[in-house]
């Protein structure tokens, strides 16, 4: 996985592999909605998840449209 996010950072822009990290991040909160539902993860952790996710998430999109 390392290998194959190092390789897509060194072929793409850096405003597209922030748009990928933000895809990314958003498609792992997707699959901890589905545990938390599934009752593998906790409600604390999941709503913890949520707010460091949307902060992640924020940021990742301001540093893209600066760039």
């Amino acid at each position: 996985m390392r290998l194959a996010f190092g390789l897509v950072f060194l072929t793409l822009s850096a405003s597209s592999f922030i748009w990928l990290l933000v895809i990314g991040f958003i498609s792992l909160l997707v699959i901890d909605y589905s545990l938390h539902r599934a009752q593998i993860i906790s409600y604390i952790y999941f709503k913890v998840r949520q707010y460091v996710t949307a902060i992640v998430v924020v940021s990742l999109v301001i540093a893209a449209l600066q760039l």
